[in-house]
């Protein structure tokens, strides 16, 4: 009885078997079916069509609001926390905050990244001495020799001199555009940050001859108990008493 029971047993083992490779053939007339391929990756998230980053005090570690940052000709800031996010791409990532040295974030750069304070070591230069060669580059030599890393720049002067082709239309009312020391000063700035300069524009604001002789309600006037004359600063120039507004 045993030997039959195990032949029957060893049928019923043959027969799942073939059921089984039965199922796993394709239909007669149907295409055989492949194995799928893998899955391609899916589009990141929108962090790729972006780099972004956190731009922090290198000596504090604390967050740097409003710090620009620029990528080709686009511009942003970084917001309270000191993040930014910019256009993919492999342009660099330039930043600069007043009060910080400028710097190019590289690509494989660790985060936050750190921006170096700067403490200003600086000549001055009037609007006469950033035009006159023999004055302006014995005062480059001596702040490489002495590694100084800035220059303070007049870009209105003291008696209301602008050395530039200034756009304003009260600069010119005023006639303060009849000196040209700097005929293209963003060829000058270029010129001066390729040798790693801080620049620093000096505007007089307060005092101002040529702002207040051609605006009747400009000068202060003493009270008329006093001497009811207008006021003058030594030697002949008149104190504007406002401020001439932004210079462009």
């Amino acid at each position: 009885m045993k030997p039959f029971l195990a032949l029957v047993a060893a049928l019923c083992l043959v027969s799942a078997a073939h059921a089984q490779q039965a199922a796993d053939q394709p239909e007669k007339g149907q295409p055989e079916s492949k194995p799928e391929a893998p899955t391609a990756a899916q589009p990141a998230s929108e962090s790729s069509s972006e780099r972004q980053g956190t731009v922090v005090d290198g000596a504090t570690g604390t967050p740097l609001a409003n710090v620009i940052v620029t990528v080709g000709d686009k511009t942003v800031r970084t917001d309270a926390q000191g993040q930014y996010k910019v256009a993919a791409g492999t342009e660099p990532i330039m930043v600069r905050l007043a009060g910080y040295g400028r710097a190019t974030i590289p690509s494989d750069a660790s985060q936050p990244f750190k921006l170096t304070p700067l403490e200003p070591k600086a000549l001055y230069l009037t609007v006469y001495g950033i035009a006159a060669p023999f004055l302006r580059d014995p005062a480059i030599e001596l702040i490489e020799k002495n590694k100084f890393n800035a220059l303070v720049i007049d870009i209105k002067g003291d008696r209301g001199l602008i050395p530039y082709p200034s756009k304003l239309p009260l600069a010119a009312k005023a006639n303060a555009l009849t000196l040209r020391t700097i005929p293209d000063l963003k060829e000058l700035v270029t010129t001066l940050k390729k040798k790693n300069l801080y620049l620093i524009a000096r505007i007089v604001t307060f005092k101002d001859t040529l702002l207040a002789a051609s605006t009747p309600n400009g000068p202060f006037t003493p009270p008329a108990a006093r001497c009811g004359r207008i006021a003058r600063d030594l030697p002949g120039s008149i104190p504007s008493g406002r401020s001439p507004g932004n210079i462009r």
